[in-house]
């Protein structure tokens, strides 16, 4: 990772291990999640460029060596309007296209949001359109194995929810969102946090035969799921910075998307500051 250029910040990486969130070897795969299928390597690089306060600008590339090539954009700007308001835009953009031997199959995915948060005060109001265009789902990186809990946060588009992703094939998918800030009501430190998104129009009768995503989505599949969160982060003391986040999930949709599901996380994060 390199600062030295003002506003800037770039970074790479090249590997050919990884384990899952749930594991402590060092030494598994490195798969593409939905196809199943390993990589001998992952390699990435790109960066980030802030050209003011309020603009951003990400850009990277990533190979998964016989499998694809997987390019990702993102823009963020924050529009000040009065006094404890603004308007913020986030954008996600993805292009995966099949490389080398292409163990999955041929792939040719677009996969893109776009949000719109308004904050005033504690409460922010936040709308997501995405869209996954191409005959298979967005697909990405998963570690140790293919399997549930290996599927870490390698997806940066904005209806990525606790269960499911919206990102079947043709997938089109809205999220409307609602997030207070609990300091005023006199509880500095607890946030809360509820979330609905829907998705339809998914479309897996195009796939190839012979690809790694044969048979996993059907015509006219959909899904819809909501989130409920409390968040609390400790204001003082020896553990300042600790969070803990309790989040339930309800989810329902074809068996495609995972069918009818209820779900509860118990998170915790620590910030280490070594430097």
């Amino acid at each position: 990772m390199s600062q030295e250029v003002d506003h800037l910040m770039l970074e790479g990486g090249h590997f050919t291990a990884a384990t899952a969130p749930r594991t402590t070897g060092a030494d598994g795969g490195i798969f593409a999640g939905y196809a199943g299928v390993e990589a001998a390597s992952a390699s990435y690089a790109g960066g980030v460029y802030k050209f003011s306060d309020h603009l951003s600008a990400s850009l990277y590339a990533g190979h998964f060596e016989d499998v694809w090539d997987q390019y990702y954009g993102n823009l963020n700007y924050v529009l000040p309007l009065a006094a404890e308001q603004s308007l913020t835009f986030d954008a996600n953009l993805y292009r995966t296209l099949d490389a080398g031997s292409a163990k999955a199959g041929s792939i040719a995915n677009t996969a893109g949001s776009l949000a719109a948060a308004f904050q005033t005060g504690v409460h922010t109001f936040t709308l997501i359109h995405q869209r996954i265009h191409g005959d298979q789902p967005f697909d990405y990186a998963v570690f140790g194995a293919p399997v549930p809990g290996a599927f870490g946060d390698s997806i940066l588009l904005g209806n990525s929810m606790q269960f499911s992703d919206f990102n079947g094939p043709g997938e089109r998918s809205w999220q409307a969102r609602y997030d207070l800030d609990m300091e005023s009501y006199g509880v500095p430190g607890l946030s809360l946090m509820v979330r609905h998104t829907r998705g339809s129009g998914i479309d897996g009768s195009k796939v190839a035969a012979d690809s790694a995503y044969a048979g996993l989505y059907g015509d006219g599949d959909k899904e819809h799921e909501t989130d409920l969160e409390a968040k609390y982060v400790l204001q003082n003391g020896p553990a300042k910075d600790l969070s803990f986040r309790l989040r339930q999930a309800w989810h329902s949709g074809s068996q495609s998307t995972g069918g009818t599901v209820a779900e509860t996380r118990l998170i915790t994060e620590y910030p280490l500051n070594i430097l």
